[in-house]
């Protein structure tokens, strides 16, 4: 199929352009593509021209990293289990936005309390009381003092 196209093109003309370089129907390739495949494998990463492994030599477990100051990729030691847990460490809430997640505080949790009929809500103290159990209880205290004083007047 590949020659029956490569015919069917050569009735054309001989050339295949591709991105300004000139590439032949035998598959030999001409321009900066020369040879392309032999030398990648005699080539090293280094070889690229924004990674320096020249200037400091990677040891055993380093990667490659970016140096922003000299735009360029240079060995350097990644960033470890340690590293992450003192990075992590001296972190707080503070440091991180809330967007939908809210955080808890006590004046949001007050806030979002009310009470209605048998029961107040003081937001400034967060005390939920029953106002029945109350006005009975001081029912009763009443009671017990208005029979404790009237024994206290018989006497």
């Amino acid at each position: 199929m590949a020659t029956t196209k490569a015919n069917e093109l050569g009735q054309f003309g001989s050339k295949l352009t591709v991105h300004n370089e000139n590439i032949t129907l035998d598959g030999t390739v001409h321009g900066q593509y020369a040879g392309f495949d032999s030398d990648i494998n005699a080539s090293s990463i280094g070889d690229l021209s924004n990674v320096d492994i020249t200037t400091s030599a990677p040891s055993n477990n380093q990667s490659l990293i970016w140096d922003n100051a000299n735009s360029k990729f240079v060995p350097g030691d990644s960033f470890s289990q340690s590293d992450f847990n003192t990075a992590f460490g001296n972190k707080s809430t503070s440091d991180l936005s809330e967007g939908t997640n809210e955080y808890h505080t006590t004046a949001r949790a007050r806030g979002s309390i009310s009470a209605t009929g048998s029961l107040s809500y003081n937001s400034s103290t967060g005390v939920i009381a029953l106002l029945r159990v109350t006005q009975i209880l001081s029912q009763k205290v009443q009671v017990i003092f208005t029979i404790q004083t009237l024994e206290q007047m018989q006497e």
